[in-house]
């Protein structure tokens, strides 16, 4: 059994869609910038205590590319297990 949606069930529907979608990106963005900072933070202090260790600076430039990423999907999907009424 199918129900019809009003058009009115549709548009709110799209306007709390769009405001999910722009409130997922607004966290993710300030959550992405808190990590980059982090890592960078990091990076500098193993930085100033081996200054001369071979293949560094590309260690730290890999680095500074993906733990921000990785650290962006453990936050959302501790958020999800958090949130989320899941039986295991």
């Amino acid at each position: 059994m199918v129900s019809e949606s009003t058009p009115g069930q549709e548009s709110r529907a799209i306007w709390k869609l769009s405001l999910y979608v722009l409130w997922v990106c607004v966290v993710s963005s300030l959550l992405f910038a808190v990590n980059t900072g982090m890592v960078f933070a990091f990076s500098k202090g193993i930085e100033s205590k081996l200054p001369d260790v071979l293949g560094m600076d590309q260690v730290i430039q890999f680095s500074l590319f993906i733990f921000p990423i990785v650290l962006l999907y453990a936050e959302w999907y501790a958020w999800d297990v958090l949130t989320t009424r899941r039986v295991r």
